[in-house]
């Protein structure tokens, strides 16, 4: 049994009280097996000081062994402080009565599942002890945070991934000292996302690491959007340099302009001066603001002194993000909401669906329109998109998100838009959950309804086959990449009578 729990695992034990206890584990063939004590610590040796029960879950271990106050950790709601341990093992002991409780509640709740136990040299060499295991059932990645092994060299971690498709994100200094400038941000290549995590983490670690893709998937993504605009991105990955220890990084411009995205839509300004004049203080670390003007300085380009100046930079280098992504990013981010939200001032009525590859594939585009028709939608077109435009079109909108760790198999990019028109749009009600803040016709909330349907049509528990656009606004939005030639005619469904929409 042992052998099967620590087999080629990355193990991580938390205060233990028996001396053998690591060595019976690396008998039991662990990969490597890291010790968190009181006392000092000793990267080589894989010795790290224990301080609060947040740390059992900030490594990269696949086994977790908990003692004494360690356990503490199992209070964390859905086991967010246990992190992305699949197996956790708990000493049997009648002084371990708060976590026999809170690992009862995790069992009752689906978030653990009993495995088993094993028995393990007690400090008493003619003891064993009881060690109960479960598995983390609840365990997902939530996040793009992931953890590179401790001790390597910051030069060899990154020419273990000199072939892959990446950039670091941040500068040179958190490069050179991760363990004091906090995370590593890494922008990777969709295709190559999976194997450069596999490399970083194949030993135990602890060195922070965010890595995102162009086109979010999950585990590599902020929220519900991409973390840069997916086209950006591209280019930015196209265009990357070779720095001082080996690493891909921007090149100045693309350093300057991802960081302006990243302080605009993934922080929120706070303090300005006089017309929105940035300070030392605007971010919550004033070393954002230095480093703002020292990517400034880099590219050649004149420092910005006020938001207005960020904005203006990123729409003219064609880095700000369409409407709909902006959209994506106000549900949890209140300052773009705030500053940069587009609500449409045309008449409701007019949508978009757009349908997605697993929907062709198991022939769903008629079922679709049928129900589109049922509920009141008077069809205006409906076409396939071309294979060659297919990336460009999810690249523009939904955030670049297409993916969904829920569904039964992926759904795929866009491959087909369907153009409706509602005579008889339904008033929202005036108090809605910010998700839906944009969205101008009640009927279109039945998008959840249609990806039920079209899931047991295609004999799959859960498929999101097909998104919408939110409003009218949002809908001309797509009809000026996919049919421009119509662009007038489905405007003028939904002008006021007093004007432009716009």
């Amino acid at each position: 049994m042992p052998s099967d729990v620590f087999d080629k695992k990355k193990v991580a034990i938390f205060l233990p009280r028996d001396a053998g206890l690591a060595e019976a584990i690396r008998g039991a063939g662990a990969r490597d097996v890291a010790i968190y004590g009181n006392g000092p610590a000793s990267p080589d040796q894989l010795r790290l000081t224990y301080r609060s029960a947040k740390d059992v879950g900030r490594n990269n271990a696949d086994v977790v062994l908990l003692e004494g106050r360690s356990a503490m950790a199992l209070r964390s709601k859905d086991l967010k402080h246990i992190g992305g341990a699949r197996l956790l093992l708990v000493r049997a002991s009648a002084r371990s009565f708060l976590a026999g409780l809170l690992l009862l509640n995790h069992l009752r709740r689906g978030r653990l599942a009993w495995r088993g136990q094993v028995m393990m040299p007690a400090a008493a060499s003619c003891h064993r002890s009881r060690w109960l295991v479960f598995e983390n059932v609840a365990r997902k990645q939530r996040s793009a945070k992931y953890y590179a092994a401790l001790g390597r060299g910051i030069v060899d971690m990154f020419s273990s991934v000199a072939d892959l498709r990446y950039s670091t994100l941040r500068s040179a200094q958190k490069i050179r000292d991760p363990s004091t400038s906090g995370d590593i941000d890494l922008l990777v290549h969709n295709d190559d996302a999976g194997e450069l995590v596999r490399r970083m983490t194949e030993r135990f670690g602890t060195i922070p690491l965010d890595v995102y893709t162009p086109f979010s998937v999950p585990g590599h993504s902020d929220g519900n959007v991409a973390y840069l605009p997916p086209a950006r991105a591209l280019d930015l990955l196209a265009r990357r340099e070779r720095g001082e220890w080996g690493e891909w990084h921007p090149c100045p411009a693309d350093a300057l302009l991802s960081y302006c995205y990243h302080l605009l839509f993934h922080r929120q300004p706070g303090v300005l001066g006089k017309d929105e004049t940035l300070l030392p203080k605007t971010w919550d670390d004033e070393a954002r603001f230095a480093e703002l003007m020292r990517l400034c300085d880099k590219a050649g380009v004149a420092r910005v002194r006020t938001l207005s100046d960020m904005e203006a930079l990123l729409r003219r280098e064609k880095w700000f993000p369409e409407s709909e992504t902006i959209n994506f990013v106000a549900r949890s981010n209140e300052f773009v909401r705030s500053r940069y939200a587009v609500r449409s001032s045309y008449l409701p009525g007019l949508a978009v669906f757009i349908v997605r590859e697993a929907a062709l594939k198991y022939e769903l585009v008629g079922p679709i329109e049928t129900i589109l028709a049922a509920e009141g939608f008077d069809i205006k077109l409906s076409e396939m998109i071309p294979v060659e435009r297919r990336m460009e079109i999810a690249s523009l909108f939904r955030g670049g998100n297409w993916a969904s760790s829920q569904d039964s198999e992926p759904a795929g990019v866009p491959a087909h838009f369907i153009v409706t028109f509602d005579p008889n749009p339904l008033p929202m009600p005036e108090q809605v959950e910010i998700g839906r803040a944009f969205v101008d016709n009640k009927r279109l909330l039945l998008k959840k309804k249609l990806r039920k349907r079209t899931a047991q049509l295609a004999d799959k528990k859960r498929l999101n086959a097909l998104h919408s656009s939110d409003n009218s606004l949002q809908a001309l939005d797509y009809v000026r990449l996919l049919c421009p030639d119509r662009y007038d005619e489905f405007e003028a469904l939904v002008l006021s009578p007093s004007g432009p929409g716009r």
